[in-house]
């Protein structure tokens, strides 16, 4: 990841607009539950990929800055989930260089404790 400004990409599930102060991101959504969004939005190029779950949403417009200041802080850390979860499932955002430095994909499998940070307070429940 970059020093400065790293490529956020953001996957999501909610039909909505999403408005963040973080300038160097992009917010994919799906309105459509086509199968292959989640490969197609995974495969373009960024520092840091994370997935918006149907039911969870950003908790206000500095979500995105504030994820990637705790990336820039922890330097070991490859993976943010939320605390808040939605039917069973939580957001989830990588340190896609370190996971996945071919993107070739991942599995949730590979999600090693140690190098995971559980937050809350950057999203929250809306649905």
């Amino acid at each position: 990841m970059s020093v400065h400004d790293p490529k956020v990409i953001v996957a999501s599930y909610n039909v909505k607009r999403h408005f963040q102060t973080y300038k160097n991101h992009e917010i994919w959504i799906t309105i459509d539950g086509r199968e292959d969004f989640l490969k197609e939005t995974y495969n373009k190029t960024c520092d840091i990929f994370g997935l918006l779950p149907k039911g969870i949403d950003f908790i206000d417009d500095n979500s995105i800055k504030n994820i990637v200041t705790l990336f820039q802080q922890y330097k070991n850390m490859n993976w943010i989930v939320s605390e808040e979860k939605y039917l069973s499932r939580a957001s989830l955002f990588m340190r896609k260089y370190s996971v996945d430095p071919d993107n070739t994909g991942f599995s949730s499998r590979e999600i090693k404790e140690e190098k995971t940070m559980r937050v809350e307070g950057i999203f929250r429940i809306y649905g």
